[in-house]
Parts: C-alpha cells; structure tokens; sequence
C-alpha cells in the first residue's frame, strides 16, 4: 500500500483558492520564484509574502524553487542566443549565485512573524543562504523539490 501526499501550487493568481486547498490537505503549497519553464506561473515577492502569511497562519508550508528571474532570464537569452537549447544551458542559466539570492530573500520573508510555519525548499544552497537545515533551530528545511511519498 502506497500513501502519498498532494502538493498546492502557488501561482499568480489562486490566493483565493489557498484556503480550499489547505482544507483538501495539500501537504504543502509549490512555488516557483524565476520562470518553471513549465506551467507553474513564477510568484513575484509580494505573493511569495501573501503566501507565506497564509501559511503561517494555517500552519502549512511553502515549498520553494528558489532562483532569480531575471539572472536567469538573462542567462537563458544568452545561451538561445548562442544557438544552447541542450539540457546543460538550462542548469548553466541557473548558477549557484542565482539561487543563493533568492534563498536570502525567502529566508528574509520567513524570518517576519506572519511566517513562521514556513519551510523552504530547495535543492541545494539552502544552508549557505540562510543558515536554516538541521540542528537550526529555523523553521526550514533542505530537501530536493521533487515529488515525495508521505508515509
């Protein structure tokens, strides 16, 4: 027997639909903080904020693929400008540098009071950025984003 857990998507336009998701036991909400690449519309900081508050409040997490937008974006031109669309000019459009900003400013909103159920997720970078992980005593956490079971 398998038991597994549904993530929420936070996107651009569902605060509205935060609530019913919570209530439907989503073990998290999924948020992309530079372009997916995929159909998860990327948060800008103020609904990033909006949801960590909800969160908090609620007692759930956000679960984050933290990394810049526009050093990526930036990037992500350069490379299909030089003809890159491979698999490695997307890991290259995405340097350390870039999640590392955007892990300092996820750990900046989670330090603010409305937050404190918050729990980041990233797959590396996480204790370098903001000091969060094991034996921290911050509320995050660094785990890969990647679909997990819950058992």
């Amino acid at each position: 027997m398998s038991i597994y857990g549904n993530w929420g998507g936070l996107v651009d336009n569902n605060l509205e639909d935060l609530s019913g998701l919570d209530e439907d036991g989503v073990i998290g909400f999924k948020a992309f903080m530079s372009n997916s690449g995929v159909d998860f519309a990327r948060v800008d900081d103020d609904l990033l904020y909006a949801g960590l508050k909800f969160a908090g409040q609620v007692g759930n997490l956000i679960g984050t693929h933290a990394e810049n937008e526009y050093v990526t974006r930036f990037l992500g031109q350069e490379m299909r400008a030089a003809g890159r669309t491979d698999r490695a000019s997307w890991y290259e459009s995405r340097p350390p540098e870039s999640e590392l900003e955007a892990i300092q400013r996820a750990c900046y909103w989670q330090d603010l009071p409305v937050a404190t159920a918050h729990r980041a997720y990233h797959r590396r970078r996480w204790d370098e950025g903001c000091g969060g992980g094991e034996g921290s005593g911050r509320p995050c956490d660094l785990r890969d984003m990647s679909p997990l079971p819950v058992f």
